[in-house]
């Protein structure tokens, strides 16, 4: 049997091992689920793919919540990564404790929860809602308070609305990259194996959608032009 000194000593390093998990959960969500963005995730249901669309109805119950799912995972990753500083201090001194838990809380509670939901969100904030439903629930008598204000202050969540210019734009970057990645060949033409539906390009934390209502590179190139009519003079005409 371990003796009670050593037995502690794998029931903190166990603790921080699940504090750091919570933390990287935690943060990873703020800003996969965040950059979910109201008006996409209700794009992707109507248009997208069906794995996509059971996603994003998992997720937009709860984003359309937005300040409250904000606040709640906020008030976790600040919980998680405050008691995580304070175990490890208390396991390896002060100064030790604190350069221990910065750097793990950087690596594994910042920067690669993060880089992986920000890459895939969608089907990350799809597998953690339930998670996120609990800590709702067990953190809302705090969480819930805060976010009622912001809504009173801030207002409604505004979705995504896209100028006539920033349409064009995105048509046009839309096929720059469908071309660099080989879905199409220069010549503006698609590759026998790939469906015209990945010219859609990329949803919010998705990937390329495979739905048989892709957007072409001509009919991006029409639809440039419909939109700069109102820009072209009769001359021009």
């Amino acid at each position: 049997m371990l003796d009670p000194a050593t037995e502690i000593a794998w029931h903190q390093f166990l603790a921080m091992i699940a504090l750091l998990m919570c933390s990287g959960l935690f943060s990873g969500l703020t800003l996969g689920m965040m950059s979910l963005d109201v008006s996409n995730l209700e794009l992707v249901i109507a248009g997208g793919d069906p794995v996509q669309k059971r996603q994003a109805e998992r997720i937009l119950p709860i984003r359309r919540r937005g300040n409250l799912l904000l606040c709640t995972l906020l008030l976790g990753n600040v919980l998680v990564n405050s008691l995580l500083s304070i175990l490890t201090a208390s396991v390896s001194g002060g100064i030790l404790g604190l350069l221990i838990s910065t750097c793990a809380i950087l690596i594994f509670g910042e920067i690669i929860p993060q880089s992986v939901c920000s890459r895939y969100s969608l089907a990350a904030g799809s597998r953690a809602i339930d998670i996120v439903r609990l800590v709702i629930i067990m953190i809302g008598c705090i969480a819930w308070p805060v976010s009622k204000v912001l809504d009173k202050v801030l207002g409604n969540e505004l979705g995504t609305i896209y100028t006539r210019t920033e349409l064009k734009e995105l048509f046009t970057m839309q096929i720059a990259e469908c071309a660099e990645s080989g879905m199409i060949s220069t010549d503006g033409s698609h590759p026998p194996e790939v469906d015209d539906s990945a010219l859609l390009g990329m949803v919010p934390g998705g990937r390329p959608s495979r739905d048989s209502g892709g957007i072409k590179s001509t009919e991006a190139a029409f639809l440039c032009g419909a939109l700069s009519l109102s820009e072209r003079t009769a001359e021009q005409a």
